[in-house]
């Protein structure tokens, strides 16, 4: 199996150079941050969480992976906010006893392990079945990790498994595919047995998966100097690979860093473009077949060299889907990516990409009847190319969709009017733009109503904007702007600003998240949403604190009906954060009790920290969002304007 990782140093791995291994001794010990992760009494430091880290592994004998101590702590400080101060001072004074743990000896880990392990099973049991997220995802995760998959001796468990795969990727600076993954999670309980040495098998074990649990816990600049000596070891060992698992990884790495493009910012890598397209996955929960994959990344190389600005945003999201976000700010996050991409995908006729990223959603969705469209070919207008009636009224009634409303018959046969002054004044911009949004029509209504709402919702405020940047230099904009503006005035009156839709959406958010926390309050739902609308219409708030609201809501509508109880808890509990100060009594789970009081706030003050929250909710995790330009399809349909119509990726660091 791993004769690659076993030999990556002579003697064994855990026989590492002398530099390395003192380096490691040095910084065992990184001072923890002095930064609270959660208020209590009292407040969980990274000390205490680090301690629970500790305790946790040392008593279910497990190994967490990097992403999974990371879970852990996000887990542990949402419990910790929520747990009583009794309850807090007990695991304070309790949890020094793992101090060090990991430098004692395994006869001391199992004196602890032997003395601790039924009581903390015991209360993670208890804790979990009152709903306790971070207990449920405690016990689940330390079954899977025990899980035996090659036998032995000694036996390969899932976090053994798990880890290697961790630090390869690591140590040799490439993220696998989620396809690549899968396979290596094959074939090494294949050859554990069969290929590997009983004498490696015991070094991967019991000496070189402690020495990847020192590493995790370092700091991220010590990290980097242990990456820097490890890297060459093991990249000399590739050179000699002996197993098939070996000769898999060896050709593994060379396809990840196989250079495709130069930089700046930093070279263009196949295993980069490979990530795009695990991001496609995971945005819209497809699998683009091998074929789709290999299109992307020529269209990708084919940007990096003619788009610069597009290569940070490149980079970004490959670093992006090393680790998603989760939980449930990270769902909605997800869905926000889903929403761009879907208005990518549905909106380039010649995108090969896109047509089979089309192909494979309408396969996942079986449900979705085809969409009855105008289909005339009768020429309104000569030109290169032509104008078809078909395209025309697909043209409207994208605008349609996309506004929430059908024009009037006198409004239809204005339209149309700046539809034929295009073509009369060979505006190929513009005519090239009608065909463009006659085309996305199309596509757009082969999505799920649900999927369509969603990208609508995040769709609109974009075009509104470029109406507007437009109106004095495009009829065509002027136009469609005044029959939007006509249906949604400003609530301000004379000045542009939210519109009474803004204010409704914000009031059924507000109704909705208050009723969550409540278990129900249906007053205490409608006074809050009063008073915040009143607010609005008054003229109080930050413009796209109250136009968000939408978006928000759209998330919230599309998410709600598949998040599990954990996540919508989860996003219960940072919605009263916000709301609590506004006079709301948040009704606590059964694993909750009242987290330590927080500062007085004066009312305004808190509803605006609580706008703040809406537009934050889906990047709580600080991740790098992938957000596609979202003037794609319109820019050229809005007349003579002076863009220049690209197809391209926009990025978005939160």
């Amino acid at each position: 199996m791993l004769s690659v990782t076993a030999r990556m140093a002579q003697p064994p791995l855990p026989r590492l150079p002398r530099r390395l291994a003192v380096l490691l001794l040095l910084v065992a010990a990184h001072p923890a941050s002095a930064a609270d992760l959660a208020p209590g009494a009292p407040p969980l430091t990274q000390d205490i969480a680090d301690l629970r880290r500790d305790a946790v592994e040392v008593s279910l004998d497990i190994q967490f992976t990097a992403r999974q101590l990371r879970e852990h702590q996000r887990l542990y400080a949402w419990h910790w906010k929520y747990a009583t101060a009794d309850r807090q001072k007990a695991e304070a004074a309790f949890l020094p006893a793992f101090r060090g743990a990991f430098e004692k000896t395994e006869a001391d880990r199992k004196a602890l392990r032997e003395k601790h392990r039924a009581a903390l099973l015991a209360e993670a049991k208890e804790r979990a079945e009152k709903g306790s997220p971070y207990h449920r995802w405690l016990l689940a995760t330390a079954d899977r990790a025990a899980e035996v998959i090659a036998a032995g001796p000694p036996p390969l468990r899932r976090d053994a498994l798990e880890n290697t795969l961790e630090f390869i990727q690591w140590v040799l600076r490439m993220q696998l595919t989620v396809r690549q993954q899968e396979e290596f999670l094959r074939l090494v309980p294949a050859e554990w047995n069969r290929d590997t040495a009983k004498a490696d098998r015991e070094t991967i074990i019991n000496e070189f998966l402690p020495v990847y649990r020192k590493v995790v816990r370092l700091a991220p600049n010590d990290r980097t100097t242990v990456r820097n000596m490890a890297e060459p070891l093991l990249l000399d060992a590739l050179k000699k690979p002996e197993t098939p698992l070996d000769r898999w990884l060896a050709g593994a790495h060379a396809e990840a860093n196989k250079v495709l493009a130069a930089g700046p910012p930093d070279a263009l890598t196949a295993g980069a473009t490979d990530q795009q397209a695990d991001f496609y996955d995971w945005a819209l929960g497809l699998r683009l077949a091998d074929d789709t994959r290999a299109e992307l990344r020529k269209l990708i190389v084919q940007d990096w060299t003619t788009i610069e600005s597009t290569r940070r945003g490149t980079l970004d999201t490959a670093r992006l889907m090393d680790d998603p976000p989760g939980g449930g700010a990270g769902e909605l996050s997800r869905l926000r990516d889903r929403a761009s991409t879907l208005l990518f995908v549905c909106g380039q006729p010649k995108n090969v990409v896109n047509r089979a990223t089309m192909d494979v959603y309408r396969k996942a969705h079986p449900g979705v009847k085809p969409p009855v469209l105008p289909d005339s070919r009768k020429v309104l207008a000569d030109g290169t190319p032509p104008l078809t009636e078909g395209e025309a009224e697909c043209a409207r009634m994208c605008f349609e969709w996309l506004f929430g409303f059908a024009f009037t018959d006198e409004q239809r046969a204005a339209f149309r009017k700046t539809q034929l002054d295009e073509w009369a004044r060979k505006d190929k911009g513009a005519m090239e733009g009608t065909l463009d949004n006659a085309f996305l029509y199309t596509q757009l209504m082969w999505l799920t109503p649900e999927d369509r709402e969603l990208v609508r919702a995040f769709t609109l405020p974009d075009f509104l904007k470029v109406m507007r940047e437009t109106k004095d230099t495009d009829p065509g904009n002027k136009w469609l702007l005044e029959q939007y503006e006509a249906r949604y005035p400003s609530l301000v009156k004379g000045k542009p600003g939210p519109t009474q839709a803004d204010a409704d959406a914000l009031g059924e958010l507000l109704r909705f998240q208050t009723r969550e926390i409540t278990g129900g309050d249906a007053g205490a739902a409608e006074k809050v949403a009063s008073v915040a609308v009143e607010k609005v219409k008054s003229g109080v708030g930050a413009v796209h604190e109250v136009t968000g609201a939408a978006q928000q809501l759209a998330l919230i509508r599309y998410a709600w009906p598949t998040l599990n109880e954990a996540d919508r808890q989860e996003l219960r509990d940072r919605w009263a954060d916000s709301l609590r100060p506004l006079g709301v009594s948040p009704k606590l789970a059964a694993w909750q009790a009242t987290p330590a009081p927080a500062r007085e706030i004066d009312m305004l003050a808190a509803w605006r920290a609580l706008q703040t929250q809406q537009q934050n909710t889906a990047m709580i995790s600080n991740m790098l969002r992938m957000q596609h330009q979202t003037n794609m399809t319109i820019i050229r349909n809005m007349g003579s304007t002076p863009y220049r119509y690209e197809y391209k990726y926009e990025y978005r660091r939160r």
